[in-house]
Parts: C-alpha cells; structure tokens; sequence
C-alpha cells in the first residue's frame, strides 16, 4: 500500500509503503510491532518487500499486530526530488525521518519503533541518535553500515551513482543491476527481476519505449572526485539501543577491522550489540532471503 508524507522541511512528497497482518489484532493490553526501513543510496522502499513479508507471516503465525513501513527517500523511487542538489546528504534526509517516525508511532500508540537501516539508511538511523531522538528507535538494525567508511569504496560507489543509463529492454536493465550489484551475491537470480521491476521505469519517446533508473542522478553529489574517509564514531557512539549489526563479510563499506571496533565502542561497550555476519557477500546484504529474514525476526521478537 503506497502513502506520502510531506516533509516539513523542504515540503516534499516522501512516498512510502506498508505491509500490514490481517489476520490477528493486537491482544489486549499489547503493543503492536511496528517497524520502519530505510533504505541504500540508490535504493528504494521496494528493497524491503521480501523483508517485510517475512515479519507479517511472523507475526501473524504468532497472533500478533505487525506494521512494517519502507519510505522511498526524496529524489528516489516515488518520492518528489530536491531543488537544491547540496541537500542530498544525510542530514536532510535525518531531519525528514525523525517527523515521519514521530507521525508512525503516534498513529500506533507508541512512543518508539524498530528501526532497519541498509547502509545510508543506517547513517540516517545513527544521525537521529545523534541529534538525541535515538528514544524514538526501541530497536535498531545496521545493515552494513558503521563507525568507519573507507575512501576506496566511496570511490566505487561514485563510478556508478548519479549516471543516467538507459536501456532498450527490461532484460538490458536487469543485466545493469546484476553488474553494479555484484557484490551481492546473497540474492537469488530470479530476485532481480523484482529489484530491477522497482529500480527502473519506462520512458515513451513516440512508437519506442526505453526504461531508466528511478531515482534523481543529483543523489551522486557528495560522491565525484576523490571523497574522503567517513568518521561516524561520534554518530555510532550515540546509539543506546539494543543494535543489530549486519555484516557481509566481503563488504568493502564495512571493513572486518571496524565491526571489531564497533564491539568495543557505542553500544558495543554497553552490551547492547549483536553482529550477524552474512558470510561471503558484499555491501549490502539484501535481507530478502530466509536465513537473513530469521535473523531479524529474532532479534525483534527475543
């Protein structure tokens, strides 16, 4: 089910999608579980579909309410794109979920929901901590994402993000993510063709159809050049919920060497972390099969 939300800042249209149980009300006297993604830079809330499947059939097999909400970032997907280029970062886009997740739980009962970021999502998840609403999360997941991001994999990430190809065939599409994405090498082959079907749309020149990816190429700002090493410590160090922290563990956006620090540091430190490594994947782990999905139900409902 698609809805917006208009950002108080910037006023833009910020589309996003909720997968809901049917079967089963809240008990009396419960809370319902309510969860929000975020998604990757060049992502949309479609990431999340597999995922958020897997915690309705969960929640509805255990008789319990379960809303799960995935918001298409501005300038991806459905959402409106900025007019300023220079506001696609981080900061922007913190300031636009805090509203949204305040709006989220308020329409549930609830002071705090789950949070599941992938990689940027997981930078905006850690921002908010930072500007003191990390009361908002009762539980928080890093897909792939920590203290540390090294300037080589900012400089892959560049070569591809904020391009604007276009493709003759749906099938020219697909083989687009397969190659960009490889590094994802938990997702099963029949998978990209959802993922593709979310990521592109169909452009109409006269007789002729083309298809192009979703999202405003200015997303790509902060990536040309030379990008420097990201220090998110402070960011992380803010975090004093229970934390899943999500590693593939051929990730060249979370080094092995920063998940052995993020164990002694933040929520690391004050026995609030959990790490799952999804063995012999890249950046990111897609959450879109069942062990991965297992692990996230777990850690919400345990």
């Amino acid at each position: 089910m698609e809805r917006s939300f208009v950002c108080p800042i910037q006023e833009k249209k910020m589309a996003y999608y909720e997968w809901r149980s049917t079967k089963q009300p809240a008990k009396e006297g419960s809370k319902p579980q309510v969860v929000v993604c975020v998604h990757g830079l060049s992502q949309n809330g479609h990431v999340f579909e597999f995922l958020a499947h897997g915690l309705v059939e969960d929640a509805e097999k255990r008789g319990t309410e379960c809303h799960v909400y995935a918001v298409d970032l501005v300038g991806r997907g459905n959402s409106e794109w900025l007019d300023d280029r220079s506001l696609y970062n981080p900061g922007t886009y913190a300031l636009h979920m805090i509203p949204f997740i305040e709006e989220i739980a308020k329409q549930h009962g609830l002071s705090s929901v789950n949070y599941v970021g992938t990689s940027l999502g997981g930078i905006t998840g850690m921002l908010i901590c930072f500007m003191n609403k990390g009361h908002l999360f009762e539980k928080l997941i890093l897909n792939d994402i920590g203290g540390f991001v090294p300037s080589k994999s900012l400089q892959r990430i560049g070569e591809y993000v904020g391009l604007d190809p276009r493709f003759k065939t749906f099938e020219e599409a697909e083989q687009y993510m397969k190659t960009i994405y490889s590094q994802c090498r938990d997702i099963p082959q029949e998978q990209f063709a959802h993922f593709t079907k979310y990521a592109t749309k169909q452009i109409h020149k006269g007789a002729d159809v083309e298809w192009a990816l979703i999202y405003d190429p200015k997303i790509s700002s902060g990536f040309k050049g030379v990008p420097p090493d990201i220090e998110l410590w402070p960011q992380y160090e803010s975090i004093n919920v229970p934390t899943l922290l999500i590693h593939g563990t051929d990730s060249d956006i979370l080094l092995q060497s920063t998940v052995e620090e993020m164990k002694g540091r933040g929520p690391g430190a004050k026995g609030l972390l959990q790490v799952y490594d999804v063995v012999g994947t890249g950046h990111p782990p897609y959450l879109s099969v069942p062990a991965q999905i297992h692990e996230v139900v777990k850690f919400f409902t345990v």
